[in-house]
């Protein structure tokens, strides 16, 4: 790489992708905050989703690494997460149940957030 293409890389402005990165850093790190640094990056994901943002989990937990932002563990023993069921804010319905209640009728699932029952269901989950 020739010296003046590298200079001219460095000191561009900072491309619309670089701009939404540190917009959503920012709103990582007043959630976490808020929090009182509880907060882990799957509970931040399911805020953020709520807050209009359309990112993958994995997208926060780098930018909470990057950040150095670490929640503090909780002692209690809690059930397994249904991330999804938190993100669409629906209740877990049991395994039987896949339809759909009508508070929830204009969500759409296709977005790959499936309830997890259904999931099992089709063989996706072995014990």
């Amino acid at each position: 790489m020739s010296q003046s293409w590298n200079y001219k890389w460095r000191d561009r402005p900072p491309t619309g992708r670089e701009q939404q990165r540190q917009q959503l850093a920012g709103e990582i790190e007043e959630i976490f905050t808020e929090s009182g640094g509880t907060y882990g990056s799957p509970k931040i994901f399911v805020l953020l989703v709520r807050r209009g943002w359309r990112i993958p989990v994995n997208t926060v937990a780098k930018l909470m690494a990057e950040l150095g932002l670490v929640a503090q563990v909780n002692q209690t023993v809690q059930e397994p997460d249904r991330l999804q069921d938190r993100v669409l804010g629906r209740p877990h319905r049991g395994a039987g149940c896949i339809g759909r209640t009508p508070q929830f009728a204009g969500i759409d699932d296709s977005q790959g957030l499936r309830h997890s029952h259904a999931l099992a269901s089709q063989g996706h989950f072995r014990a």
